[in-house]
């Protein structure tokens, strides 16, 4: 389960919002939440749980942030539109595994501009060391 993302939703938002997502054109014009969250028990539909340790606001910004590996549409020449981040929350998201879905907390960044949805970044959910508890029977 390393390294899960929840990626936003295109449908219905600027074709603007792509383009400069991909090119890493991000501006903060907020102080985000600071210090490390505490970790969250993840449950699945059978009962079985994982504790998970999560990432800070920044962490997941920085990774948001970033410009994509692979760019397939470059910014025009006048420039990306600078997506501008507004405001972090922490909040749970439902997310299909292959077990069903479970409620998994992810950082949304509001954008200045962009009505639709929150850009989510990721909260880091790692198994390493993390037990697995066994359902009830």
């Amino acid at each position: 389960m390393d390294g899960l993302d929840v990626e936003p939703e295109w449908m219905g938002m600027p074709g603007w919002v792509g383009v400069s997502k991909t090119n890493g054109a991000w501006a903060l014009d907020v102080d985000l939440p600071t210090g490390s969250p505490t970790g969250t028990q993840l449950r699945w539909p059978d009962g079985s749980t994982l504790t998970v340790p999560l990432i800070t606001a920044a962490t997941a910004y920085a990774e948001r942030s970033k410009p994509d590996d692979f760019v397939e549409e470059d910014c025009p020449p006048g420039g990306c539109t600078t997506l501008r981040v507004t405001g972090a929350e922490l909040r749970d998201i439902p997310l299909l595994t292959s077990r069903g879905i479970i409620q998994a907390p992810a950082w949304h960044f509001t954008v200045e501009g962009v009505k639709k949805v929150h850009l989510h970044g990721r909260a880091k959910i790692s198994s390493r060391n993390a037990p697995v508890s066994p359902p009830p029977y």
